[in-house]
């Protein structure tokens, strides 16, 4: 179905659905996939993306399905995929599940010093009734993120560390600071839950595993501190995407014939 593709993040308790966030679905960009409806990432939408009376259309649309699955039992988080069809939200999928553009939502809702959606999926499947929720109240990150897929067949040996990257003049991405150390897990030392905001910089988390891909395959997860590309229904990648995608898959991603898969 044509029109701009959504995804909604919300947690179904006993009694009511809260509404999370609203994020642009990039789906089957011939730059990070070779399939057609091929999820591709997510960038987070504040209140100005969208005309008012279809972004509240929106979320009601996402409270009334919320409202059914609570009703047949469900409790906790579920996403929701739309298209925006001449104007009108049209439900396409439920996933009752985390989807991948959570943490997304979850960063954005703990720098605002609001309950997170992960603290509201534990206090569904726990209590009678959900708590009070603040909205947001200041303008949300534009946080965004990208998945690179396998255009060919290949025999993968080596993936990126997780961790954040800065993209260098030319060559290989520059690890600024890996997230898979070894030792005594802190608390305290964990990064600021926002990805950096700084030009150049990413947060990346490898998908694959060493050993066999198929084209359309997940590689790797990006995320940033900005948006992607123009929020429309299939959007041309920017330079910034186009960058890290190569130096992924030339310079960071290896396989056994030194060809990018």
């Amino acid at each position: 179905m044509p029109g701009l593709p959504l995804t909604v993040s919300a947690c179904a308790g006993a009694d009511r659905t809260v509404v999370s966030a609203v994020s642009h679905q990039l789906v089957g960009l011939p730059g990070l996939t070779p399939g057609w409806g091929t999820h591709c990432g997510n960038q987070l939408l504040d209140d100005s993306a969208l005309p008012a009376p279809l972004l509240s259309h929106v979320r009601d649309t996402t409270r009334a399905v919320g409202d059914v699955l609570r009703r047949h039992g469900f409790r906790g988080v579920f996403g929701l995929d739309l298209v925006i069809n001449d104007g009108t939200p049209v439900v396409i999928e439920i996933n009752p599940r985390f989807q991948t553009v959570a943490s997304l939502a979850q960063a954005a809702e703990t720098a605002a010093g609001l309950l997170p959606l992960l603290g509201l999926h534990v206090l569904a499947c726990l209590l009678p009734e959900l708590p009070p929720v603040r909205a947001m109240t200041r303008p949300v990150p534009r946080l965004g993120q990208l998945v690179v897929h396998a255009r060919r067949p290949g025999h993968v040996t080596t993936l990126p560390r997780p961790g954040y990257y800065r993209l260098a003049e030319e060559g290989p991405l520059e690890l600024i600071e890996p997230l898979d150390r070894p030792g005594t897990f802190d608390e305290t030392a964990l990064p600021d839950p926002l990805p950096r905001q700084e030009a150049g910089t990413a947060l990346v988390w490898p998908h694959a595993s060493p050993g066999p891909v198929l084209p359309g395959d997940e590689l790797a997860l990006v995320q940033t501190g900005h948006h992607l590309c123009d929020v429309s229904p299939r959007p041309a990648l920017g330079p910034w995407t186009r960058s890290w995608t190569e130096r992924l898959l030339t310079h960071e991603i290896r396989t056994t014939t030194g060809d990018p898969v």
